[in-house]
């Protein structure tokens, strides 16, 4: 039943001739969603620091450690551009048990964090490290401010497209863009295994999740909840959001070629799944809520399925789920891409969470 669902969906191939390495392909699929829709992060940075500006080491009745860090980024010079500087903080929070620890950096809604939703108790138990930051903090989720894109009115965003103010990268490049930056940090501390890192987000911080996955080879786990359009959901086909809501609404989070497919969905030169097939062979899973119909369920569910092609080609287990469109309290985490569907709103809850930290875990 899915097969037919895709079918219906007239979806280009993801990796249409297995004779070209992966690698290779997977570049392409960078590229293609970097030049249509996202944009690209190209300034780099020259040095960064670490400051430590709050400590608490008896953190949840001392099951871990909690600490304030800024992280201060000086940028390479630029088309004739001296240095900029730019800082935002981050919540980090440790196991105290030993051994080195699975992380997830959790780009966040929540300017006090750790906020409410991640389960950050569990967490601790399970000895899985929790580092976070407010995306507003990076720059901020603002139509007005980004057409001012020669103002330096919204943090890093205009630092970062000096230069290519003709193009400039969208909001979400940008966000996850601040994500690797995290994840450097991450890489000085050697209670943390590098090899066990996870990005996460909710909405449109899960499209943003999806795409630090499809940039940074180095997160392993990719945790998209509610993702939805310009994230796990396909465009061809879609019951919800659409491409033209996204453009109407929200243009400043993608790059400006993006628009030009309003009402010409068809001649995409690519979907979503190509999305997730750039994450692969790394783990990625998918969270909804069978009352969040803006973000559709099936659309994602049936990108996860499109994509699970390139995991089973690479002899990885894809997408193992029941052949029909999902089903409220469906769970499948047998595979390298997983999925469920919880009962409600559109809402990255602790129910979602544990899901993710089962699928990580296992």
């Amino acid at each position: 039943m899915i097969s037919e669902c895709l079918k219906e969906r007239a979806l280009p191939a993801v990796w249409p001739d297995k004779n070209v390495p992966f690698e290779i392909r997977r570049n392409e699929l960078v590229r293609i969603l970097e030049e249509n829709e996202y944009g690209k992060v190209r300034r780099e940075v020259k040095s960064v620091s670490y400051e430590t500006f709050y400590e608490d080491p008896k953190y949840l009745a001392s099951k871990g450690s909690f600490k304030k860090v800024m992280i201060r980024l000086v940028l390479q010079e630029t088309d004739g551009r001296g240095e900029d500087s730019f800082s935002f903080p981050v919540t980090v929070i440790l196991p105290r048990r030993e051994g080195k620890h699975p992380f997830v950096v959790h780009i966040s809604f929540m300017f006090t964090e750790p906020g409410y939703d991640p389960p950050i108790e569990e967490m601790l138990e399970q000895g899985i490290a929790y580092l976070g930051f407010n995306y507003q903090e990076v720059t901020r989720d603002d139509r007005a401010s980004a057409l001012r894109l020669g103002e330096h009115t919204d943090g890093i965003y205009p630092l970062l497209n000096a230069g290519q103010e003709d193009d400039p990268a969208g909001k979400i490049a940008v966000w996850a863009w601040a994500a690797s930056r995290v994840l450097d940090y991450a890489a000085t501390l050697p209670e943390l295994d590098m090899t066990r890192a996870a990005v996460a987000g909710h909405s449109r911080l899960g499209k943003t999740a999806l795409v630090a996955g499809m940039e940074d080879p180095r997160f392993q786990y990719i945790f998209a909840n509610a993702s939805g359009a310009g994230g796990a959901a396909l465009f061809r086909g879609m019951r919800g959001e659409k491409l033209e809501d996204l453009v109407r609404v929200f243009p400043y989070w993608f790059n400006r070629k993006f628009a030009s497919y309003v009402d010409r969905t068809p001649e995409l030169p690519y979907d979503q799944h190509f999305l997730i097939a750039a994450c692969a062979p790394r783990k990625v899973y998918v969270g909804a809520g069978d009352d969040d119909l803006w973000a559709d369920e099936q659309s994602m569910y049936s990108a996860l399925a499109a994509a699970s092609e390139v995991y089973e080609a690479l002899g990885r287990k894809g997408f193992i789920a029941a052949d029909r469109l999902p089903e409220t309290g469906d769970v499948f985490t047998a595979g390298d891409l997983g999925f469920h569907l919880r009962k409600g709103a559109h809402y990255l809850s602790r129910e979602d969470w544990l899901h993710f930290l089962s699928f990580m875990n296992a």
